[in-house]
This record gives structure tokens, C-alpha cells and sequence, in this order.
């Protein structure tokens, strides 16, 4: 069910894909359990299509829930957690809840920087991340030395031609050339 739901959503069939993933939902909790993984990560899913939807309020519950029940389960360093944290970030910056959208972007790079290392293309994704979050907020002075990082990172890690190295260096320059 999570597959079939998996391929209808990335076919933009959100309706047919909700239907499965809260049938899928229903019957994990009944079956499995609230706790397990494999329904934490239907809970996730199911808090991903409702934000393609716009429904942020409904996926932001779900996807608070998906969290706390990651961080419970799997610790707050596992990279499930750090993907779930990832994903409420990404509702509240829809919703338009960009200083908490921040802060978890900040903590998702925290623990990423820890698990990960800083050189994991994870850790130099959420870190650009944290600049488009910073961006949102005005902060254009720090946004450029973190963006700067970022580039720096990619270069060395992905190579001067991987198109997340080219989309950071566009990054950079549109700073300088906005004067940001």
C-alpha cells in the first residue's frame, strides 16, 4: 500500500494516494502499533501529501506527531528523526511560520553536523537550508558567510560540475549581485 501510494503521489494523484495512505495509517495503528516504525513512517507520508494539498494545519499535526514519536523510538540523532524534522520544517515554511520553521532547521543541522559530519551532502543541504531560512528573516550578512560555506563544501565533496554545487554558486551570486 505505501509503494502504490508512493508512486500515485510522485504521479501527482494526491487524492488517490491520501485515500491509501490513511487507509494504510488506520490499519498500521490497529496492527502494528502507534509506536512502530513502519507506521511512524506511514504517519510521515500521510503529513507529506496533506501538505501538497495545502492542508499545512492537518500535516502539521500529523508530522509533530511523526516527530515525537521518531525522536521516542529511533533517539534524536537517528537519520529518520533528523528526515522527520526535516519534513515539519518544510510545513512551517509553507505555512508561513518561518522563525520556527528556522529553528528546527537550525537543530536539523545541529544534529545532522553530528551523525553525519560536515562534509555529508545531507549536512551541506540542510545547511542551505538554513540559508534560505535565514533569507526569509532578512539576514542577508549571515546568510552569505554560511552560503559561502556551502559552496565551499560543495565544491570539495559533489565537484565543481554537480548541479548542487552550480545551484549553490547561483546562490552566492545572486547575494552579490541584490547586494544581500
Amino acid at each position: 500500500m505505501a509503494s502504490l501510494a508512493a508512486i500515485l503521489s510522485s504521479q501527482e494523484d494526491s487524492p488517490a494516494a491520501r485515500a491509501l495512505q490513511e487507509d494504510l495509517l488506520t490499519r498500521s495503528r490497529r496492527v502494528l502499533g502507534e509506536d512502530h516504525p513502519d507506521t511512524i513512517r506511514a504517519t510521515s507520508q500521510l503529513a507529506g501529501t496533506l501538505w501538497r494539498q495545502g492542508e499545512y494545519p492537518a500535516a502539521r499535526v500529523l508530522q509533530e506527531d511523526a516527530l515525537a514519536r521518531a525522536e521516542r523510538v529511533f533517539g534524536k540523532e537517528h537519520r529518520g528523526t533528523i528526515r522527520a524534522l526535516g519534513n515539519l520544517a518544510i510545513i512551517l515554511t509553507s505555512d508561513g511560520n518561518f522563525p520556527a520553521a528556522r529553528a528546527l532547521i537550525e537543530d536539523m543541522l545541529a544534529r545532522s553536523r553530528q551523525v553525519l559530519g560536515d562534509d555529508h551532502p545531507d549536512t551541506i543541504r540542510t545547511a542551505s537550508h538554513l540559508v534560505d531560512a535565514m533569507l526569509r528573516q532578512g539576514e542577508y550578512s549571515v546568510a552569505r558567510a554560511l552560503q559561502e560555506e556551502v559552496v565551499a563544501r560543495s565544491r570539495r565533496v559533489l565537484g565543481e560540475d554537480d548541479p548542487r554545487t552550480i545551484r549553490a554558486e547561483a546562490v552566492l551570486i545572486d547575494l552579490d549581485r541584490y547586494g544581500r
